[in-house]
Protein backbone atom coordinates (compact mmCIF):
# COMPACT_ATOMS: atom_id res chain seq x y z
CA UNK A 1 0.00 0.00 0.00
CA UNK A 2 2.85 2.39 0.86
CA UNK A 3 4.55 1.72 -2.43
CA UNK A 4 1.49 2.13 -4.64
CA UNK A 5 -0.11 5.00 -2.77
CA UNK A 6 3.20 6.79 -2.35
CA UNK A 7 4.06 6.64 -6.03
CA UNK A 8 0.67 8.15 -6.85
CA UNK A 9 1.24 10.95 -4.36
CA UNK A 10 4.62 11.77 -5.88
CA UNK A 11 3.18 11.93 -9.39
CA UNK A 12 0.40 14.21 -8.16
CA UNK A 13 2.89 16.69 -6.67
CA UNK A 14 5.21 16.50 -9.65
CA UNK A 15 2.38 17.27 -12.09
CA UNK A 16 1.27 20.15 -9.86
CA UNK A 17 4.79 21.56 -9.93
CA UNK A 18 5.18 21.34 -13.68
CA UNK A 19 1.84 23.04 -14.31
CA UNK A 20 2.30 25.95 -11.95
CA UNK A 21 5.94 26.82 -12.68
CA UNK A 22 4.94 27.47 -16.29
CA UNK A 23 2.55 30.20 -15.15
CA UNK A 24 3.85 33.71 -14.55
CA UNK A 25 4.17 34.54 -10.89
CA UNK A 26 6.54 35.41 -8.14
CA UNK A 27 9.59 33.26 -7.29
CA UNK A 28 7.86 32.53 -4.01
CA UNK A 29 5.10 30.64 -5.85
CA UNK A 30 7.71 28.49 -7.59
CA UNK A 31 9.54 27.79 -4.37
CA UNK A 32 6.35 26.59 -2.74
CA UNK A 33 5.71 24.13 -5.53
CA UNK A 34 9.32 22.95 -5.37
CA UNK A 35 8.76 22.27 -1.72
CA UNK A 36 5.71 20.19 -2.58
CA UNK A 37 7.75 18.21 -5.11
CA UNK A 38 10.42 17.47 -2.54
CA UNK A 39 7.83 16.25 -0.08
CA UNK A 40 6.85 13.85 -2.82
CA UNK A 41 10.19 12.18 -2.23
CA UNK A 42 8.56 10.43 0.68
CA UNK A 43 6.53 8.55 -1.88
CA UNK A 44 9.42 7.12 -3.82
CA UNK A 45 8.55 3.88 -5.59
CA UNK A 46 11.41 2.26 -3.66
CA UNK A 47 9.91 2.67 -0.19
CA UNK A 48 12.90 0.99 1.45
CA UNK A 49 14.92 4.18 0.92
CA UNK A 50 12.56 7.13 0.39
CA UNK A 51 14.45 9.67 2.46
CA UNK A 52 17.88 9.49 0.83
CA UNK A 53 17.08 11.68 -2.22
CA UNK A 54 15.37 14.21 0.04
CA UNK A 55 18.48 14.45 2.17
CA UNK A 56 20.68 14.77 -0.92
CA UNK A 57 18.54 17.55 -2.40
CA UNK A 58 18.30 19.49 0.82
CA UNK A 59 22.01 19.22 1.59
CA UNK A 60 22.82 20.23 -1.99
CA UNK A 61 20.90 23.48 -1.61
CA UNK A 62 22.70 24.31 1.62
CA UNK A 63 26.06 23.48 0.05
CA UNK A 64 25.33 25.65 -3.00
CA UNK A 65 24.25 28.56 -0.84
CA UNK A 66 27.54 28.31 1.04
CA UNK A 67 29.70 27.84 -2.08
CA UNK A 68 28.18 30.78 -3.95
CA UNK A 69 28.55 32.99 -0.88
CA UNK A 70 25.04 34.35 -1.35
CA UNK A 71 24.09 34.26 2.31
CA UNK A 72 25.46 35.74 5.47
CA UNK A 73 26.56 33.72 8.48
CA UNK A 74 23.26 34.52 10.15
CA UNK A 75 21.37 33.24 7.09
CA UNK A 76 23.51 30.09 7.08
CA UNK A 77 22.63 29.43 10.71
CA UNK A 78 19.00 29.94 9.75
CA UNK A 79 19.38 27.26 7.09
CA UNK A 80 20.81 24.87 9.67
CA UNK A 81 17.81 25.44 11.92
CA UNK A 82 15.60 24.97 8.87
CA UNK A 83 17.30 21.62 8.22
CA UNK A 84 16.02 20.30 11.56
CA UNK A 85 12.56 21.72 10.83
CA UNK A 86 12.59 20.04 7.42
CA UNK A 87 13.50 16.69 8.99
CA UNK A 88 10.61 17.02 11.43
CA UNK A 89 8.21 17.73 8.57
CA UNK A 90 9.39 14.61 6.76
CA UNK A 91 9.11 12.51 9.90
CA UNK A 92 5.65 13.82 10.62
CA UNK A 93 4.46 12.69 7.21
CA UNK A 94 6.42 9.48 6.99
CA UNK A 95 5.62 8.11 10.46
CA UNK A 96 1.89 8.09 9.79
CA UNK A 97 0.03 4.88 9.03
CA UNK A 98 0.83 3.81 5.45
CA UNK A 99 -2.84 3.67 4.49
CA UNK A 100 -3.14 7.41 5.10
CA UNK A 101 0.03 8.48 3.35
CA UNK A 102 -1.54 9.39 0.00
CA UNK A 103 -4.25 11.42 1.76
CA UNK A 104 -1.58 13.27 3.69
CA UNK A 105 0.30 14.04 0.48
CA UNK A 106 -2.89 15.40 -1.10
CA UNK A 107 -3.40 17.55 1.99
CA UNK A 108 0.14 18.90 1.64
CA UNK A 109 -0.43 19.66 -2.03
CA UNK A 110 -3.62 21.58 -1.18
CA UNK A 111 -1.74 23.45 1.52
CA UNK A 112 0.98 24.44 -0.91
CA UNK A 113 -1.60 25.71 -3.39
CA UNK A 114 -3.27 27.86 -0.73
CA UNK A 115 0.02 29.44 0.29
CA UNK A 116 1.39 29.87 -3.20
CA UNK A 117 0.97 33.66 -2.93
CA UNK A 118 2.08 33.85 0.71
CA UNK A 119 5.16 33.06 2.77
CA UNK A 120 6.80 29.68 2.32
CA UNK A 121 6.09 27.96 5.61
CA UNK A 122 8.28 24.92 5.07
CA UNK A 123 11.46 25.96 3.31
CA UNK A 124 11.86 29.69 4.03
CA UNK A 125 13.11 32.38 1.65
CA UNK A 126 15.78 30.47 -0.26
CA UNK A 127 17.54 32.19 -3.13
CA UNK A 128 15.16 32.42 -6.14
CA UNK A 129 17.81 31.12 -8.58
CA UNK A 130 18.11 27.79 -6.78
CA UNK A 131 15.80 25.12 -8.15
CA UNK A 132 14.94 22.65 -5.43
CA UNK A 133 12.95 20.62 -7.93
CA UNK A 134 15.86 20.30 -10.37
CA UNK A 135 18.14 19.16 -7.58
CA UNK A 136 15.54 16.70 -6.38
CA UNK A 137 15.16 15.14 -9.83
CA UNK A 138 18.95 14.99 -10.20
CA UNK A 139 19.25 13.27 -6.83
CA UNK A 140 16.71 10.55 -7.58
CA UNK A 141 18.22 9.96 -11.01
CA UNK A 142 21.60 9.07 -9.52
CA UNK A 143 22.07 5.43 -8.46
CA UNK A 144 22.07 5.12 -4.70
CA UNK A 145 25.37 3.80 -3.24
CA UNK A 146 25.04 0.55 -1.30
CA UNK A 147 24.59 1.03 2.45
CA UNK A 148 25.89 -1.45 5.01
CA UNK A 149 23.19 -0.22 7.38
CA UNK A 150 20.16 -0.50 5.11
CA UNK A 151 21.15 -3.77 3.47
CA UNK A 152 20.32 -6.66 5.83
CA UNK A 153 23.45 -8.37 7.11
CA UNK A 154 23.68 -12.15 6.88
CA UNK A 155 21.91 -13.62 9.89
CA UNK A 156 24.05 -14.92 12.74
CA UNK A 157 25.29 -18.41 11.96
CA UNK A 158 22.95 -20.70 13.92
CA UNK A 159 22.10 -24.36 13.70
CA UNK A 160 19.00 -25.64 11.99
CA UNK A 161 17.54 -26.31 15.43
CA UNK A 162 15.87 -23.37 17.10
CA UNK A 163 17.83 -21.10 19.42
CA UNK A 164 16.03 -20.90 22.76
CA UNK A 165 17.50 -18.91 25.61
CA UNK A 166 16.81 -16.83 28.68
CA UNK A 167 17.98 -13.69 30.47
CA UNK A 168 20.55 -14.63 33.13
CA UNK A 169 22.31 -12.65 35.85
CA UNK A 170 25.97 -11.57 35.76
CA UNK A 171 26.07 -11.46 39.58
CA UNK A 172 29.33 -13.13 40.60
CA UNK A 173 30.91 -13.14 37.15
CA UNK A 174 30.23 -12.92 33.43
CA UNK A 175 31.09 -16.61 33.07
CA UNK A 176 28.42 -17.54 35.61
CA UNK A 177 25.72 -16.01 33.41
CA UNK A 178 26.75 -18.35 30.57
CA UNK A 179 26.95 -21.40 32.83
CA UNK A 180 23.49 -20.62 34.24
CA UNK A 181 22.09 -20.57 30.69
CA UNK A 182 23.60 -24.02 30.08
CA UNK A 183 22.18 -25.29 33.39
CA UNK A 184 18.71 -24.19 32.31
CA UNK A 185 19.03 -25.97 28.95
CA UNK A 186 19.47 -22.86 26.80
CA UNK A 187 21.71 -22.43 23.77
CA UNK A 188 21.51 -18.62 23.66
CA UNK A 189 21.18 -16.03 26.40
CA UNK A 190 20.77 -12.36 27.31
CA UNK A 191 22.43 -10.32 30.07
CA UNK A 192 22.77 -6.81 31.44
CA UNK A 193 26.40 -5.75 31.06
CA UNK A 194 26.14 -3.77 34.32
CA UNK A 195 23.49 -2.86 36.89
CA UNK A 196 20.36 -1.81 34.97
CA UNK A 197 19.47 0.74 37.67
CA UNK A 198 22.74 2.73 37.83
CA UNK A 199 24.18 5.29 35.45
CA UNK A 200 27.88 4.55 35.94
CA UNK A 201 29.54 1.28 34.94
CA UNK A 202 32.96 0.00 33.93
CA UNK A 203 34.12 -2.41 31.24
CA UNK A 204 34.72 -5.95 32.60
CA UNK A 205 38.31 -7.09 32.93
CA UNK A 206 40.03 -8.99 30.14
CA UNK A 207 40.25 -12.25 32.16
CA UNK A 208 36.51 -12.09 32.93
CA UNK A 209 35.70 -11.57 29.26
CA UNK A 210 37.99 -14.45 28.27
CA UNK A 211 36.24 -16.84 30.66
CA UNK A 212 32.87 -15.84 29.21
CA UNK A 213 34.09 -16.40 25.66
CA UNK A 214 35.52 -19.80 26.55
CA UNK A 215 32.20 -20.88 28.07
CA UNK A 216 30.30 -19.70 24.99
CA UNK A 217 32.58 -21.66 22.68
CA UNK A 218 32.51 -24.79 24.82
CA UNK A 219 28.71 -24.92 25.11
CA UNK A 220 27.82 -23.32 21.75
CA UNK A 221 25.99 -20.36 23.28
CA UNK A 222 25.05 -18.01 20.48
CA UNK A 223 24.08 -15.33 19.94
CA UNK A 224 24.85 -13.31 23.07
CA UNK A 225 22.37 -10.48 23.55
CA UNK A 226 22.87 -7.54 25.90
CA UNK A 227 19.91 -5.47 27.09
CA UNK A 228 20.62 -1.81 27.81
CA UNK A 229 20.11 0.09 31.05
CA UNK A 230 16.53 0.81 32.15
CA UNK A 231 17.46 4.42 33.03
CA UNK A 232 18.43 5.36 29.49
CA UNK A 233 15.92 7.53 27.61
CA UNK A 234 17.37 8.70 24.31
CA UNK A 235 14.08 10.38 23.34
CA UNK A 236 13.82 12.58 26.45
CA UNK A 237 12.89 16.25 26.16
CA UNK A 238 15.13 17.09 29.15
CA UNK A 239 18.71 18.05 28.32
CA UNK A 240 20.13 16.56 31.53
CA UNK A 241 18.49 13.18 31.00
CA UNK A 242 19.58 13.10 27.37
CA UNK A 243 23.20 13.89 28.32
CA UNK A 244 23.28 11.11 30.91
CA UNK A 245 21.54 8.76 28.49
CA UNK A 246 24.07 9.38 25.71
CA UNK A 247 26.96 8.75 28.09
CA UNK A 248 25.35 5.59 29.48
CA UNK A 249 24.44 4.31 26.03
CA UNK A 250 27.99 4.82 24.78
CA UNK A 251 29.10 2.75 27.76
CA UNK A 252 26.64 0.03 26.71
CA UNK A 253 28.11 0.01 23.21
CA UNK A 254 31.69 -0.10 24.50
CA UNK A 255 30.97 -2.99 26.87
CA UNK A 256 29.03 -4.94 24.24
CA UNK A 257 31.95 -4.59 21.80
CA UNK A 258 34.49 -5.59 24.44
CA UNK A 259 32.46 -8.61 25.60
CA UNK A 260 31.90 -9.78 22.02
CA UNK A 261 28.11 -9.65 21.99
CA UNK A 262 26.29 -10.00 18.70
CA UNK A 263 23.35 -7.77 19.67
CA UNK A 264 22.53 -4.85 21.97
CA UNK A 265 18.79 -4.47 22.58
CA UNK A 266 17.41 -1.02 23.41
CA UNK A 267 13.99 0.55 23.89
CA UNK A 268 13.60 3.70 21.76
CA UNK A 269 12.49 5.82 24.73
CA UNK A 270 9.72 8.11 25.96
CA UNK A 271 8.93 11.37 24.13
CA UNK A 272 6.69 12.92 26.85
CA UNK A 273 6.51 16.72 26.59
CA UNK A 274 7.21 16.95 22.85
CA UNK A 275 5.92 15.71 19.53
CA UNK A 276 6.53 12.14 18.41
CA UNK A 277 8.66 13.43 15.53
CA UNK A 278 10.91 15.38 17.89
CA UNK A 279 11.19 12.28 20.08
CA UNK A 280 12.26 10.14 17.12
CA UNK A 281 14.79 12.76 16.03
CA UNK A 282 16.22 12.90 19.56
CA UNK A 283 16.66 9.10 19.54
CA UNK A 284 18.52 9.16 16.23
CA UNK A 285 20.77 12.10 17.11
CA UNK A 286 21.63 10.61 20.49
CA UNK A 287 22.39 7.16 19.07
CA UNK A 288 24.67 8.82 16.51
CA UNK A 289 26.39 10.87 19.24
CA UNK A 290 26.90 7.82 21.47
CA UNK A 291 28.26 5.68 18.61
CA UNK A 292 30.61 8.27 17.14
CA UNK A 293 34.13 6.97 16.60
CA UNK A 294 33.45 3.38 17.71
CA UNK A 295 34.32 0.27 15.69
CA UNK A 296 31.41 -2.14 15.98
CA UNK A 297 32.94 -5.38 14.70
CA UNK A 298 29.99 -7.84 14.73
CA UNK A 299 27.74 -5.78 17.05
CA UNK A 300 24.28 -4.74 15.87
CA UNK A 301 21.85 -2.50 17.75
CA UNK A 302 18.33 -3.97 17.95
CA UNK A 303 15.48 -1.54 18.56
CA UNK A 304 12.77 -3.29 20.57
CA UNK A 305 9.05 -2.78 20.04
CA UNK A 306 7.11 -1.53 23.05
CA UNK A 307 3.62 -1.93 24.53
CA UNK A 308 2.77 1.69 23.68
CA UNK A 309 2.01 2.92 27.20
CA UNK A 310 1.82 6.70 27.47
CA UNK A 311 4.44 8.38 25.31
CA UNK A 312 6.52 5.27 24.57
CA UNK A 313 8.08 5.14 21.12
CA UNK A 314 8.20 1.90 19.16
CA UNK A 315 4.77 0.33 19.56
CA UNK A 316 4.09 0.83 15.84
CA UNK A 317 6.20 -0.77 13.14
CA UNK A 318 6.10 2.52 11.20
CA UNK A 319 8.01 4.26 14.01
CA UNK A 320 10.67 1.55 14.14
CA UNK A 321 10.96 1.57 10.35
CA UNK A 322 11.56 5.31 10.11
CA UNK A 323 14.16 5.17 12.90
CA UNK A 324 16.23 2.62 10.99
CA UNK A 325 15.70 4.44 7.70
CA UNK A 326 16.90 7.78 9.09
CA UNK A 327 19.74 6.20 11.09
CA UNK A 328 21.46 5.18 7.84
CA UNK A 329 22.17 8.86 7.19
CA UNK A 330 23.40 9.60 10.71
CA UNK A 331 25.53 6.68 11.97
CA UNK A 332 27.46 3.62 10.81
CA UNK A 333 26.06 1.55 13.68
CA UNK A 334 24.13 -1.36 12.12
CA UNK A 335 20.51 -1.40 13.28
CA UNK A 336 17.95 -4.20 13.33
CA UNK A 337 14.97 -5.12 15.50
CA UNK A 338 13.92 -7.22 18.48
CA UNK A 339 10.23 -8.14 18.72
CA UNK A 340 8.72 -8.85 22.15
CA UNK A 341 5.63 -11.06 22.00
CA UNK A 342 4.09 -9.58 25.17
CA UNK A 343 4.61 -6.05 23.83
CA UNK A 344 3.11 -7.01 20.47
CA UNK A 345 -0.08 -8.29 22.08
CA UNK A 346 -0.35 -5.29 24.41
CA UNK A 347 0.13 -2.92 21.46
CA UNK A 348 -2.77 -4.52 19.55
CA UNK A 349 -1.10 -7.20 17.42
CA UNK A 350 -3.13 -10.37 17.97
CA UNK A 351 -0.25 -12.85 17.91
CA UNK A 352 -2.30 -15.32 19.99
CA UNK A 353 -4.62 -15.84 17.02
CA UNK A 354 -3.62 -17.65 13.83
CA UNK A 355 -4.88 -14.91 11.49
CA UNK A 356 -3.51 -12.22 13.77
CA UNK A 357 -0.05 -13.79 13.78
CA UNK A 358 -0.10 -14.11 10.00
CA UNK A 359 -1.02 -10.42 9.67
CA UNK A 360 1.59 -9.33 12.25
CA UNK A 361 4.43 -11.21 10.55
CA UNK A 362 3.37 -9.87 7.15
CA UNK A 363 3.40 -6.29 8.47
CA UNK A 364 6.75 -6.84 10.16
CA UNK A 365 8.16 -8.17 6.90
CA UNK A 366 6.74 -5.24 4.90
CA UNK A 367 7.86 -2.46 7.22
CA UNK A 368 10.84 -3.89 9.11
CA UNK A 369 12.06 -6.73 6.90
CA UNK A 370 12.17 -10.10 8.63
CA UNK A 371 15.88 -10.31 7.82
CA UNK A 372 16.39 -7.35 10.13
CA UNK A 373 14.48 -8.99 13.02
CA UNK A 374 17.22 -10.94 14.81
CA UNK A 375 15.77 -11.68 18.26
CA UNK A 376 12.32 -12.56 19.62
CA UNK A 377 11.66 -11.87 23.29
CA UNK A 378 9.37 -14.78 24.12
CA UNK A 379 7.07 -13.60 26.91
CA UNK A 380 3.44 -14.40 27.62
CA UNK A 381 1.24 -11.48 28.68
CA UNK A 382 -0.66 -10.88 31.93
CA UNK A 383 -2.66 -8.13 30.15
CA UNK A 384 -5.10 -8.64 27.25
CA UNK A 385 -4.87 -7.62 23.60
CA UNK A 386 -4.50 -3.86 23.07
CA UNK A 387 -4.16 -3.05 26.78
CA UNK A 388 -0.83 -1.17 26.36
CA UNK A 389 0.22 -2.76 29.66
CA UNK A 390 3.67 -4.36 29.79
CA UNK A 391 3.37 -7.30 32.21
CA UNK A 392 5.28 -10.47 31.34
CA UNK A 393 3.85 -13.88 32.24
CA UNK A 394 5.13 -17.45 32.17
CA UNK A 395 4.71 -19.23 28.85
CA UNK A 396 1.21 -20.67 28.51
CA UNK A 397 -0.20 -18.86 31.54
CA UNK A 398 -1.14 -15.60 29.83
CA UNK A 399 -3.21 -14.24 26.96
CA UNK A 400 -0.95 -15.65 24.22
CA UNK A 401 -1.09 -19.21 25.54
CA UNK A 402 0.65 -22.44 24.59
CA UNK A 403 -1.07 -22.70 21.24
CA UNK A 404 -0.08 -19.15 20.40
CA UNK A 405 3.58 -19.85 21.14
CA UNK A 406 3.45 -23.13 19.22
CA UNK A 407 2.39 -21.15 16.12
CA UNK A 408 5.00 -18.45 16.74
CA UNK A 409 7.81 -21.01 17.05
CA UNK A 410 6.60 -22.88 13.97
CA UNK A 411 6.11 -19.83 11.73
CA UNK A 412 8.50 -20.12 8.76
CA UNK A 413 9.43 -16.45 9.04
CA UNK A 414 10.29 -16.68 12.74
CA UNK A 415 11.44 -20.20 13.58
CA UNK A 416 15.13 -19.52 12.88
CA UNK A 417 15.27 -16.45 15.13
CA UNK A 418 16.85 -16.45 18.58
CA UNK A 419 14.02 -16.79 21.15
CA UNK A 420 14.96 -15.35 24.53
CA UNK A 421 12.75 -15.55 27.62
CA UNK A 422 12.27 -12.62 30.00
CA UNK A 423 9.59 -14.33 32.07
CA UNK A 424 9.10 -13.90 35.84
CA UNK A 425 10.50 -16.36 38.37
CA UNK A 426 7.70 -16.41 40.94
CA UNK A 427 8.50 -19.95 42.08
CA UNK A 428 11.75 -21.86 42.15
CA UNK A 429 12.30 -23.56 38.82
CA UNK A 430 10.06 -21.24 36.77
CA UNK A 431 13.02 -20.26 34.60
CA UNK A 432 13.84 -23.85 33.61
CA UNK A 433 10.16 -24.72 33.15
CA UNK A 434 9.77 -21.86 30.65
CA UNK A 435 12.83 -22.98 28.68
CA UNK A 436 11.57 -26.57 28.66
CA UNK A 437 8.10 -25.44 27.58
CA UNK A 438 9.42 -23.58 24.55
CA UNK A 439 11.63 -26.52 23.58
CA UNK A 440 8.69 -28.92 23.87
CA UNK A 441 6.46 -26.68 21.75
CA UNK A 442 9.18 -26.52 19.12
CA UNK A 443 9.77 -30.27 19.05
CA UNK A 444 6.21 -31.59 19.14
CA UNK A 445 4.19 -28.71 17.61
CA UNK A 446 1.44 -29.84 20.02
CA UNK A 447 -1.92 -28.09 20.00
CA UNK A 448 -3.26 -26.73 23.25
CA UNK A 449 -5.77 -24.15 24.31
CA UNK A 450 -4.75 -20.55 24.86
CA UNK A 451 -6.36 -18.26 27.43
CA UNK A 452 -9.20 -16.30 25.85
CA UNK A 453 -8.79 -12.60 25.45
Amino acid sequence: MLNQGGNGGFKLLLVMHRQLVKQPGSPRRQRNIRAAAILGGLCSADHSAPLQPVYQAHRAVMAQEKTLGKVSNARRLGLQRLDRQHQLVLLRLYSRAPGRLLAEMQKQADLMAKFSQGPNLLLGDLHPNISYHDMYEEAIARPRPPSAVLAPRPAFNIERSVRIGIHTSIAGSLERSALKAVELGANTFQIFSSSPRQWKASIPTAPAIRLLQNAREKFDLAPLVIHDNYLINLASVHDGVRTQSVQAFRGELERAIAIGAEYLVAHPGNYKGQTIEQGILNVLQNIAAAAEGLKFDKLMLLLENTAGAGAQLGSRFEELHVMREYAANMTDLPIGFCLDTCHLLAAGFDVANEDGLRHTVAEADRLLGLGNVRVIHANDSKAPLGSHVDRHQNIGEGYIGLDGFRRILAHPGLRNKAFILETPVDKEGDDKRNVDTLKLLWQKRSTTTNKSS
